[in-house]
């Protein structure tokens, strides 16, 4: 039987919070993979999480793993990512990694069976951005084509985007991988550190993880399959979806990522797209408020808001 480890990143702030709710939403409903191992990491040294954090998510049967992993690019969180995945890859006895990114919640099973076909489960980006169109010439196509020449890669396909259903590269969300032990994290970490030495950005740092992530499934010649939207499912993005890609049943879901969605709505409650009479809504609605994700400190709201301000 393949033995699997969930990898989370936990660290000081709000990072804490929602990596309590994760490991929480994986041990009550992650069925048969509730008691899997799950290893939070703290990889930047003036990052750490409180010491509460720590104990809570120990009585939970996560492990820590507080190397410094991330010390050439600190100020880059998206950054840990792959110096993360790389020392699982090499340092833990798993035959499956599930990364997730810890402003997620697990509301089903994460179905492994396709891993019998595929090499890697994956989730494209809600939108274009940076991303390179076979249809479009433009900067960001250029600049792929650049990238494909330097690592001798010829990608033969293409996915859609999951808000704008545009056709483009092979370009995910960094969110969620699901991969056999393979060689695709190490592989992902030195494609990230030789791009990032020689600073070979779309524009800025800020998706150097994804971009790194798809070169390195390419180089591979992993096969990859793309998750239905049920995985990651994007919830600040349900609006924007076409109506016969919005999910409006929780228990269709199987992991929900909210991004920055419960830090700034005030007003209704995000989950309220949901029938509120289901159990999970319900649950899920206890602990956002219980780990203290929503609702949010107005208080610490208005600050910020206040900050962005000053000139």
């Amino acid at each position: 039987m393949n033995k699997t480890a969930f990898l989370i990143i936990c660290e000081k702030g709000y990072l804490e919070k929602q990596s309590v709710l994760l490991i929480k939403s994986i041990r009550k409903y992650g069925d048969g993979l509730s008691n899997a191992l799950i290893y939070f990491f703290s990889p930047r040294k003036d990052h750490q999480p409180s010491n509460k954090t720590i104990k809570t998510l120990k009585e939970l049967g996560a492990i820590h793993i507080i190397w410094e992993l991330n010390y050439k690019y600190s100020y880059y969180g998206f950054g840990n990512k792959p110096f993360v995945v790389a020392y699982a890859e090499e340092h833990i006895n798993a035959d499956i990694f599930i990364f997730l990114d810890s402003d997620q919640i697990t509301f089903n099973e994460i179905d492994l069976g396709f891993l019998t076909h595929f090499d890697v489960g994956v989730t494209p980006v809600e939108r274009k951005k940076v991303g390179a169109s076979p249809n479009v010439v433009d900067k960001y196509l250029t600049y792929w084509q650049h990238l494909y020449s330097l690592y001798r890669i010829n990608p033969k396909s293409t996915v859609r985007t999951l808000v704008e259903q545009q056709e483009i590269y092979p370009y995910f969300n960094a969110g969620l991988i699901i991969t056999k032990k393979n060689g695709l994290f190490t592989e992902w970490m030195k494609i990230f550190e030789d791009l990032m030495s020689k600073s070979l950005y779309p524009e800025k740092v800020t998706f150097m993880d994804q971009v790194s992530l798809a070169l390195a499934i390419l180089k591979l010649n992993l096969k990859y399959h793309v998750l239905p939207s049920q995985f990651n499912y994007p919830l600040p993005a349900h609006h924007r979806l076409l109506r016969e890609n919005q999910i409006c049943d929780i228990e269709q879901i199987v992991t929900l990522h909210y991004h920055k969605i419960f830090a700034n709505n005030l007003k209704e409650h995000p989950l309220d797209i949901f029938p509120q009479e289901a159990e999970k809504v319900q649950w899920a609605k206890a602990e956002l408020k219980s780990v203290g994700i929503y609702p949010a400190n107005l208080l610490k709201i208005a600050f910020r808001r206040w900050r962005k301000l000053l000139p």
